[in-house]
């Protein structure tokens, strides 16, 4: 309903009842689809731009389905960003992240020790935000330096025990670009020398946009800090794929991203993941990514979690649908039947 004002005086005279549907874009008529009419029984039409969107959770929520790209810790000395979903022949569904996020100095020492897959012992819960959302549980690490030939590897292997994800999306960024990106597929990939502009999602910066360097050219990436009672902590980390970001005044990645996953888009649109972030190089820009062809081996999979459509979901919605219809039809009948005792003579002098 909206108010009709008389004017010369500036006085409400009526009301009138109007549909008032959004579009995409004013003015364009899709292929294949009839343009509006002007009033449907009666009742005038507004048509404006605008298209409705769903407001989610940020990463830095706790969500009721966890999401890739949601902030995740497990000690409280870091947290990092919950990267991809597959499917393992032991635990089911499980999660990656960063080694570096979900390890405390001391298992990370033991690690590098190690040099290979380690088991923490104690106090495995990861959490989503924080303690006490608990989701699962850390049942593997991989680390491995690599060599001049092969990439290494630093990733963390979590079980997911609760809030199982239900789908490819990611959660609201909080800034920059809204993005509509899908990674139902589970599609990955090495990049190719045609198609290097990225983009990524991560639990601190959120979607930001790059491209990948030096692609054919090796290189070492290690870390000077960590310094323990017992010595000193270097992840070394061969080979990895090396980005810079597109925006002049945004980095791709930055603190509490580690373990974000990093796409190219094909031919079709779709996203493929080509790697995970690292890390970065201080007093630069540039961010290390491990390539994803190193994750696959590792973990024995040719692809990440394949998310389908929730048949039993999308019946549920279709009757809800059908009930909003139903009711939508009910009130739109009460309006024309209001609009028109409005605008009937004896409504409008008493």
């Amino acid at each position: 309903m909206r108010e009709i004002k008389n004017k010369e005086t500036e006085e409400t005279s009526h009301f009138e009842a109007y549909l008032e549907l959004y579009v995409h874009a004013k003015g364009y008529i899709p292929i294949q689809e009839d343009p509006f009419e002007k009033n449907y029984n009666g009742i005038a039409v507004h048509v404006r731009d605008g298209v409705f969107l769903p407001y989610t959770k940020h990463a830095d929520d706790i969500h009721d389905n966890i999401r890739m790209g949601c902030a995740i810790s497990r000690k409280k000395e870091r947290s990092g960003t919950l990267g991809l979903f597959f499917e393992h022949v032991q635990y089911g569904m499980c999660g990656i992240a960063s080694a570096h996020v979900l390890l405390c100095d001391k298992e990370l020492e033991q690690c590098t020790m190690q040099m290979g897959k380690y088991v923490p012992q104690d106090q495995k819960e990861v959490y989503q935000l924080r303690f006490p959302d608990m989701i699962g549980q850390l049942v593997e690490v991989i680390y491995k330096k690599g060599n001049t030939s092969l990439p290494g590897i630093e990733i963390g292997v979590i079980a997911i025990e609760k809030r199982k994800p239900e789908n490819g999306r990611f959660p609201d960024p909080k800034r920059g670009k809204q993005l509509d990106i899908n990674y139902s597929s589970g599609k990955a990939d090495k990049p190719r020398a045609n198609n290097l502009k990225c983009v990524k999602f991560g639990s601190a910066t959120n979607y930001t946009f790059g491209i990948i360097e030096r692609l054919t050219l090796p290189n070492v990436a290690r870390t000077l800090a960590w310094t323990l009672k017992s010595g000193l902590i270097e992840l070394t980390l061969y080979n990895q794929l090396r980005i810079d970001p597109t925006e002049t005044t945004e980095p791709f990645a930055d603190f509490g991203d580690s373990g974000a996953p990093v796409f190219v888009i094909d031919g079709d649109g779709q996203p493929v993941c080509v790697g995970i972030v690292a890390g970065g190089i201080s007093d630069s820009r540039t961010v290390m990514v491990t390539p994803i062809t190193v994750i696959l081996e590792e973990l024995g999979i040719s692809k990440f979690k394949t998310f389908k459509p929730n048949l039993e979901k999308l019946q549920q919605d279709m009757h809800a649908i059908k009930h909003q219809l139903s009711e939508l039809h009910a009130i739109k009948h009460q309006l024309s039947e209001l609009a028109q005792h409005l605008l009937s003579p004896s409504s409008a002098n008493p």
